[in-house]
């Protein structure tokens, strides 16, 4: 595939792709998100490299960063010299002042920075990356704030944090409580509120999946987008609410009423029909190249 027609997917990592334990005495572990393992084979098949190149960028310090990327991409890939990831960006990169990268603080993520790094150069070490700009990209995280000045190019999810592992645990071991460090215990940490448990309720009543799907989805949007021309004018465009436009019309008054389509598309993942949808088209890509759709909950 021509240079020019490759896409950039750029990946957060924590409440995205993981949850990280908080810090106590001894080391924080790492939960991947439900699929995780499914969306790094779909990104490391050749079919798919062809066309897509990765990098991972978080506001997390360095050495936290590595271990995580290896933990999510596989042993090595902490370094971001591949060879999947075409680079991995951590703190360092957000242009901090000293005081503030050592604080809990807001950050962006200026897509121009990695823009600029994959553009043409007499660099040799990067003269086989293709250009990328607004018309390639998705930012991959589950915070609109880091995404502010290039909107149309962050595809949000919802953060998984410890009530969705929590949810994710439960419904695989149905008869015991197990808290987010995957210790079981005889109560939940905290209970669900009733929003949580509806929404639960209705995502799994709508596609059949006890599971976080999040990443189905966003295979999903991965294997759309690359027949896409120009992804942010597709994003802004209310791209990802028009996968249901052939199935408004099948759905019944009450299912539209029940989960009704987000006037804000950038808050897609809101719909469980939303969700599920991309989700379905995600377990398609998935099944046409003979990748198993697992969750592998651990």
């Amino acid at each position: 595939m021509p240079l020019a027609q490759r896409k950039l997917v750029i990946f957060d990592l924590n409440g995205t792709l993981l949850l990280r334990s908080p810090s106590r005495a001894g080391a924080r572990q790492i939960y991947l998100r439900p699929y995780a393992r499914s969306l790094v084979a779909y990104l490391t098949h050749p079919d798919v490299r062809n066309w897509l190149d990765c990098m991972v960028w978080s506001s997390a310090q360095p050495h936290n960063v590595s271990q995580m990327v290896d933990r999510v991409f596989g042993a090595g890939e902490g370094a971001g010299k591949g060879p999947l990831l075409r680079a991995v960006w951590a703190r360092d990169t957000l242009g901090l002042s000293r005081a503030k990268f050592h604080q809990k603080t807001q950050t962006t993520k200026d897509l121009a920075k990695p823009w600029g790094f994959f553009a043409p150069t007499n660099d040799p070490t990067k003269s086989a990356f293709p250009t990328h700009g607004p018309e390639t990209t998705l930012l991959v995280d589950d915070s609109p704030l880091k995404a502010r000045l290039q909107p149309w190019n962050h595809l949000c999810v919802a953060e998984y944090d410890a009530t969705s592992r929590i949810r994710d645990l439960d419904a695989q071991v149905p008869d015991s409580s197990t808290s987010a460090s995957g210790a079981k215990s005889q109560k939940r940490k905290r209970e669900p509120s009733e929003e949580e448990e509806e929404e639960e309720e209705e995502a799994a009543a709508t596609s059949g999946e006890p599971y976080d799907q999040t990443l189905l989805a966003v295979v999903g949007v991965f294997s759309h987008i690359r027949s896409v021309a120009n992804v942010a004018a597709w994003m802004r465009s209310r791209g990802l609410v028009a996968i249901m436009d052939g199935k408004e019309s099948e759905s019944t008054e009450s299912e539209q009423s029940d989960d009704a389509l987000p006037s804000d598309p950038a808050q897609w993942f809101t719909s469980p029909r939303l969700l599920a949808a991309w989700a379905e088209r995600g377990r398609a890509a998935l099944r046409e190249l003979g990748i198993d759709a697992a969750s592998a909950i651990e």
